[in-house]
């Protein structure tokens, strides 16, 4: 997986999503309790489109049924690219279109879609 790394965390038993060169990390979820809710906010941007397929993949697996998953990216139907103003790295939207296609070939169901005042597009995924 390009220059990011998933590594389970034996402190928190989470899984967790490591940047090269930084000490903390981004909780992705706890494998051995079984994940009913999952978040990942605006990180699946900051990923390359692969390592955001698997990512979601990962997200699948670890989710029971009725387990849910809430992330942002842009609503548009597209793919686009942009640089993140907190990071100052690229960042890249699958497209709407694309995430709901990757979302239903790993068993998970986009329930509903919805903006912020902030003008944050949030993705509600449930499994």
């Amino acid at each position: 997986m390009g220059q990011y790394q998933f590594r389970f965390c034996p402190v928190s038993s989470s899984i967790c999503l490591y940047w090269p060169g930084q000490r903390e990390h981004t909780y992705i979820a706890e494998p051995r309790l079984r994940q009913r809710l999952s978040h990942v906010w605006g990180l699946i941007p900051l990923l390359s489109p692969e390592d955001q397929r698997h990512l979601l993949n990962k997200i699948a697996d670890i989710l029971v049924p009725g387990g849910k998953l809430l992330f942002t990216s842009c609503a548009g139907v597209d793919p686009l690219v942009w640089r993140d103003a907190m990071t100052g790295l690229a960042s890249r939207s699958l497209g709407a279109a694309e995430y709901r296609r990757q979302l239903s070939a790993v068993g998970l169901s986009l329930m509903d879609e919805y903006e912020d005042e902030g003008q944050n597009h949030y993705y509600d995924v449930h499994r």
